[in-house]
């Protein structure tokens, strides 16, 4: 859902949380209906004094999870989650709410060069654009998200030209130049899951 993903990455990127390990699920096979999970660690999140999980329920952008009566693996405020869950119920919130749900259309097209080329030009009149830095290749290639064009676009930084990662080829794995690792580093440390507030076109270049 997009409205959750939007909530917690302006609320947690960049910032320190403190987490409590609830409960681990222990790995389990796959059946007629239900897909293998691998081990996995469940916890309480919160910062500032605000339970993140709780803040999705109550905001209607999360369900809790419902346990048998005899299953102790389970959230250590499962209480204030059920109660957080019955008022967004009450007052119609996300989830809950009985208007149309807002649907996102994104077009990806990061991998489609001629149409990155033909939307080039509207950029370098726009002048400035703002964006969210979906994910790093590497030290100088993004993968941008732009919200008023609603649109994927692969990104250059212009004027550098970082060390080249590893890379899985057929029968092979071609081994990264140095520097590769700590530039890609640098990069998402710096930008990932962040907005790029009016980032000026012409220091980018297009690629599809």
């Amino acid at each position: 859902m997009f409205e959750a993903r939007e909530f917690l990455r302006k609320k947690l990127i960049g910032k320190k949380v403190n987490v409590t390990v609830d409960y681990i699920r222990p790995a389990s096979p796959a059946t007629e209906t239900v897909p293998a999970f691998s081990e996995r660690t469940c916890a309480t999140v919160t910062i500032g004094g605000i339970n993140i999980a709780e803040a999705l329920v109550s905001k209607g952008l999360a369900t809790v999870i419902r346990y048998r009566q005899d299953d102790d693996q389970r959230s250590s405020h499962y209480d204030e989650l059920l109660a957080a869950e019955a008022r967004a119920i009450k007052n119609g919130k996300g989830l809950h709410s009985k208007k149309e749900v807002p649907i996102h259309r994104v077009a990806d097209i990061s991998g489609d060069t001629q149409k990155a080329k033909q939307f080039l030009p509207f950029l370098q009149r726009a002048g400035r654009s703002e964006a969210v830095v979906e994910y790093v290749f590497s030290g100088s290639r993004l993968k941008l998200y732009l919200p008023k064009e609603t649109c994927l676009i692969t990104f250059l930084l212009a004027g550098i030209e970082c060390p080249r990662g590893a890379r899985n080829l057929p029968g092979l794995v071609q081994e990264g130049e140095p520097f590769s690792e700590e530039a890609t580093l640098f990069t998402k440390e710096l930008v990932l899951q962040r907005e790029v507030g009016h980032l000026p076109s012409c220091f980018l270049y297009v690629e599809g």
